[in-house]
């Protein structure tokens, strides 16, 4: 499945530009709906909305994350060397599959 998508940005450079952007837009939201929800209630106590607002925080981070190891696929040889990788691992667990079956 991660070989899959890694492999669509073979195909164009438009599909990783548009995976970027969308990291940055759902990071963007989830920064300001937590700003919205920690503004609506009172910050000084923690309670559900509180939690509710860390909970979108935590989404900002870690679809950042998720973008920046997405924005290293820059260039077509890091993207086959990354194909390349998973396609290994694929046959090795095959292999290893395939050793336990018997």
């Amino acid at each position: 499945m991660r070989r899959d998508a890694v492999a669509i940005y073979l195909e164009s450079e438009k599909a990783l530009y548009l995976t970027i952007l969308r990291v940055v837009m759902v990071t963007l939201v989830a920064i300001a709906t937590g700003d919205g929800i920690t503004a609506s209630g009172d910050p000084a106590r923690i309670g559900p909305v509180f939690v509710l607002s860390l909970f979108f925080y935590g989404l900002a981070v870690v679809t950042g994350i998720q973008g920046l190891k997405i924005s290293e696929l820059d260039s077509r040889a890091k993207v086959t060397q990354t194909v390349e990788k998973l396609n290994s691992e694929i046959a090795d667990l095959k292999t290893k599959l395939g050793a336990m079956a018997k």
